[in-house]
């Protein structure tokens, strides 16, 4: 389900940002998800069983969306979640090795250098996957101190040079996702 918010009374809005409260009012429900968005809204997307454990939403609900964390990521500019922790301070950490094989997205870094790891999964033909233990003992041979997890399975998508190089598991295509992680150079 999708809720288009829009902003109610005179506090902050967009863009979202940590330790802020906002008031929002329910302007359209889209049941099935999908919504287009619009200037100055903003999409509260949820899967249907978060969906059931609401209380009854319609159009005109007043919500309050509170962006406290822990730690306090206030002035925080931006942020990127993801998990499991796969790797700290160069440590594989353990996990079970009977971990599902799927697609994976990762990120790691060390003092030096950032790492994008991508691994295809779900066809025979060309790649099972890997499972989280798998994936940490790669980061940590590949020189990361530090190594997240992000989202895989069909979202595992790499785009460099104007073109897709991997190969989603999602029939080749790739799939629509609300966000991703972009390294451009600086000029």
């Amino acid at each position: 389900m999708d809720l288009i918010l829009e902003p109610q009374g005179p506090g902050p809005w967009l863009p979202l940002q940590a330790g802020r409260t906002c008031l929002a009012r329910v302007r359209e429900i889209y049941p099935h998800g999908n919504a287009p968005i619009g200037s100055n809204e903003m999409i509260l997307s949820m899967g249907p069983g978060l969906a059931a454990q609401l209380l009854p939403v319609e159009v005109g609900t007043r919500l309050k969306l509170v962006t406290e964390f822990t730690p306090d990521l206030a002035g925080v500019r931006t942020a990127i979640g993801g998990g499991p922790l796969l790797a700290t301070q160069g440590e594989s950490l353990k996990r079970r090795s009977k971990d599902p094989r799927n697609p994976r997205t990762a990120i790691g870094w060390n003092d030096k250098e950032f790492f994008f790891v991508v691994v295809d999964g779900r066809s025979k033909e060309l790649s099972i996957g890997v499972g989280f233990a798998e994936l940490a003992d790669l980061m940590v041979e590949l020189g990361c101190k530090e190594a997240l997890n992000l989202d895989g399975g069909g979202s595992t998508t790499l785009w460099l040079g104007g073109k897709v190089v991997n190969h989603p598991s999602e029939k080749g295509v790739e799939r629509n996702v609300a966000n991703a992680l972009v390294l451009v150079r600086k000029m």
